[in-house]
C-alpha cells in the first residue's frame, strides 16, 4: 500500500522506547557526556526520581513485593514538545508535535549513535516504536464516522442497541508476524468519561515491538523503518477518504 503524508494529522504522541540491561557505569558522569552530544536538539536537562517495584511469586501466589528508588535524566527541547527520559535499562524518545518520519527518524539516529558511543556493549532487550493518534472532530454526531473511518471498526459499537449509555468504547487487536508484534487498540476513550459520549472523538493506537537482540545503531534504525512502514500501512488501512481530506494530502506525499 502506499503512504502519503498529510499537512495536518491527529497525533498527539509519537514514542521510541530502547530496553537494554541495566548498565553498570550509568550515572551523573556519563549523563553529562550524554548530555554534550545531544545538547543542540536537546537544551533542557531535569533529573527525576521514580519508584520500581519488583514482584516475587511463588507459583501463582506473590510472596514478597520490594519497592526500589530510581533515578533518571529527562531531557527536552526548548518548547517542550520532544523529550529524552534515559534510566539506566532503558531510553525513550517522544514527540508531542510529530510533522513527518524523516524528522523523528533524524533524532532517533542522533540519540542511538550518542547511546553507543558512550555505552558500545548494549544489546536490547525490546525495541518498540508506538503512533497515538486522537482524532478531535467539531462536528455533532459522535458515533457517526462513514467516510472518515473504516466501517469495520466500528462494527461491534452496533452491538449497543443505545448508544446515549456508552461511556467508553475501546478494542485491542493483537499481531504476531515473522519477528515482531503489533499492538493496536481503537475506539472512543472519551475525554469526559465516566460521562457518556458526547464529543466526536476516536483514537487509533499502533504500537509494534521485537524481542530481538539488536547491538547496533543501524540495525535498530532499520527495525524503525520497518515498523514504521507497518504502522503506516495499517493507519490507511483504518481510515477512509473523508478523513484523507480533513488532513489534507501533501503534493510531496
Amino acid at each position: 500500500m502506499e503512504n502519503k503524508r498529510y499537512k495536518k494529522n491527529f497525533l498527539s504522541n509519537v514514542v521510541f522506547k530502547l530496553d537494554f540491561p541495566t548498565l553498570s557505569d550509568y550515572g551523573p558522569e556519563k549523563t553529562g557526556e550524554f548530555q554534550k552530544l545531544v545538547k543542540n536538539n536537546f537544551q533542557i536537562l531535569e533529573e527525576q526520581k521514580g519508584i520500581r517495584i519488583l514482584h516475587k511469586f511463588e507459583g501463582t501466589e506473590q510472596i514478597e513485593a520490594k519497592t526500589t528508588e530510581i533515578q533518571k535524566w529527562v531531557f527536552f527541547n526548548k518548547t517542550k514538545t520532544r523529550m529524552i527520559s534515559f534510566e539506566s535499562d532503558n531510553i525513550l524518545v517522544e514527540f508531542k508535535e510529530y510533522t513527518h518520519f524523516e524528522d523523528f527518524l533524524k533524532i532517533i539516529d542522533m540519540v542511538t549513535n550518542s547511546l553507543f558511543e558512550l555505552f558500545p556493549s548494549i544489546v536490547s532487550t525490546r525495541l518498540g516504536v508506538r503512533y497515538i493518534n486522537q482524532i478531535n472532530l467539531e462536528e455533532k454526531h459522535p458515533f457517526e464516522w462513514d467516510n472518515l473511518l473504516n466501517k469495520s471498526l466500528l462494527d461491534s459499537m452496533n452491538f449497543i442497541s443505545n448508544k446515549e449509555d456508552m461511556s467508553r468504547h475501546i478494542t485491542l487487536i493483537e499481531l504476531n508476524k515473522e519477528d515482531y508484534r503489533l499492538r493496536f487498540q481503537y475506539g472512543i476513550a472519551n475525554s469526559l468519561y465516566p460521562s457518556p459520549i458526547i464529543r466526536k472523538e476516536f483514537i487509533l493506537d499502533y504500537d509494534c515491538f521485537t524481542f530481538e537482540s539488536l547491538e547496533k545503531p543501524e540495525e535498530i534504525l532499520g527495525k524503525v523503518k520497518e515498523f514504521n512502514e507497518a504502522i503506516s500501512n495499517m493507519f490507511e488501512k483504518s481510515i477512509e477518504d473523508g478523513l484523507r481530506k480533513v488532513m489534507e494530502v501533501a503534493e510531496d506525499g
